[in-house]
């Protein structure tokens, strides 16, 4: 399955900010706490050491260009988020 994330945290100064988002390119990974994990993984330390939680949404390729459709690359389906404390000590 493909998946985009993005991870919620708190900045220097306390305010909630995001890191990643729907431009950033999806990733495949075997379920949304698989992609959960793989998204804190690929945040940067300072992201990963202040992280709230983490929001996984499934992404399935756009094949159908009819005149109907926005020329997406992706389908969003639905999100799930994972709280930083589920993720601890849950295996990937």
């Amino acid at each position: 399955m493909m998946f985009k994330s993005m991870v919620w945290y708190r900045n220097a100064s306390g305010a909630l900010r995001s890191s990643g988002d729907m431009l950033d390119p999806a990733y495949e990974a075997c379920g949304s706490l698989d992609a959960a994990h793989k998204a804190l993984h690929r945040a940067t330390p300072f992201v990963r050491s202040k992280a709230i939680s983490v929001v996984v949404t499934i992404c399935t390729p756009n094949t159908d260009y009819t005149a109907g459709c926005y020329r997406e690359p992706y389908l969003y389906g639905g999100t799930k988020e994972y709280f930083v404390d589920q993720l601890v000590g849950a295996a990937a």
